[in-house]
């Protein structure tokens, strides 16, 4: 699934995930506040549990982002996600935090099984794959497999197993090496 691109009107995003892209944004919240609810068509963004926002907005905020800032803030805004997010509890090391992924990206989002795309993850030696095929941009979800390093102190890297098999650049998928 290509960056940015939403198969389907009734897909939507928590109001939590919202919540935490706009902490994330730190000082431009405001700004943030007012892209989400313009993309989202709303008059104000109301993040209380069990809020829930169409997907396509919240991507069509993301992209507008994106392109103001560039990947670099993108990727920044996502590594700040993991420190916001809510995951299952028990979550001890990276490699766990890096397994379960897809399960916290799926709770956070209705009207969408098999139509989001997943994050899938492989474990190897010193590290993994992780394939991502979902709508997020390549930069934010580099950002978030980062965040999971640091979160954990883990000292390591995430790169593109091949750099022109990207999203951002029109495939559909993005496979990345963590290694630590």
């Amino acid at each position: 699934m290509k960056e940015f691109e939403v198969t389907s009107d009734a897909i939507q995003v928590s109001g939590g995930v919202i919540d935490t892209f706009l902490t994330a944004l730190g000082p431009y919240r405001t700004r943030g506040e007012k892209v989400v609810a313009r993309n989202c068509k709303v008059a104000k963004v109301d993040t209380a549990e069990g809020s829930f926002y169409p997907l396509a907005g919240h991507l069509e905020a993301l992209a507008e982002f994106q392109q103001q800032f560039g990947p670099d803030f993108m990727q920044n805004v996502g590594a700040l996600i993991f420190e916001k997010a809510v995951f299952p509890p028990g979550i001890a090391s990276a490699p766990q935090a890096l397994a379960i992924v897809d399960t916290a990206y799926q709770m956070n989002h209705r009207n969408a099984e098999g139509r989001i795309g997943a994050y899938r993850w492989t474990p190897q030696a010193n590290g993994g794959l992780m394939v991502c095929d979902n709508p997020y941009p390549c930069a934010f979800d580099r950002g978030i497999l980062s965040g999971i390093l640091r979160r954990f102190g883990v000292k390591g890297s995430v790169r593109h197993e091949s750099p022109e098999t990207c999203r951002h650049l029109g495939a559909e998928t993005c496979s990345y090496l963590v290694e630590w």
